[in-house]
Formats: C-alpha cells, structure tokens, sequence
C-alpha cells in the first residue's frame, strides 16, 4: 500500500501547436481547451502568440489564436499550482479540443469558384 502525503506542489504544462496545411491558408479564430487538474489553481501562462485564460468552471484553459498561418508552430507554457497529490491518472486525462476555421478550404480538397455569366437577352 502506497500512502501519497499531502504537500503543494506545481505543474508546468508545455504545449506546440503547428498548423499542418499550405502556407498560403490561414486558419482563423483557434481556440485550443486544454484540460487541467480539478485542483489546479494560481494559474501562469506564456504564450509566442494569442491568450490563455483559465476557466475553474471547466477545468481547463483556452489558448485563442486569431490568426495561425499555415506552416507555422506557437508554443503555450502553463504554470500551475497543485495543492495536494492523489496518485497519477495518465489513462484517464480527458482529450484537448480545438476549433478552427480555414476560409475557402474543405475537407475533400474541392474548391468551389463562382463564375460569373452575362447573358445577353435578344428580343425578336
């Protein structure tokens, strides 16, 4: 038997997020929920681009993003304070979340152009 004692304790989150699509297409408005422990608390964070904010309610944070260019990697470091142990739950962390949107770009690849007719409307 394991007996784990209660002492505080910090965590250090280090997270990358790279954009896996061409260079020319910008992803807008990313939003990445990172999911912390339920105890976390005095949150700090350093970002190489957009905001972090912790949310108790959820637990977890939000890296916002406005712009992520195509090939491009941004890191977000997170500091937190623990203040007990209970034991290290790696198999039941729950996912992180990310929502994004790429203008004029599709899944299947396929690109819809809209061309323009003028019609030309003959009386007889």
């Amino acid at each position: 038997m394991t007996v784990l004692q209660a002492k505080s304790v910090h965590c250090v989150s280090v997270l990358q997020a790279k954009s896996q699509f061409k260079r020319r297409s910008t992803a807008n408005n990313v939003e990445i929920i990172v999911p912390v422990p339920v105890d976390a608390d005095s949150p700090k964070f350093k970002t190489t681009a957009g905001s972090c904010k912790y949310s108790p309610e959820t637990n977890s944070v939000v890296w916002t993003i406005k712009s992520f260019p195509g090939g491009k990697d941004f890191l977000m470091r997170a500091h937190f304070g623990l203040p007990s142990v209970l034991a290290d739950d790696t198999e039941g962390r729950p996912p992180i979340h990310v929502r994004f949107e790429i203008p004029y770009f599709t899944v299947s690849g396929i690109q819809v152009c809209l061309d323009y007719c003028n019609a030309l409307l003959v009386s007889k």
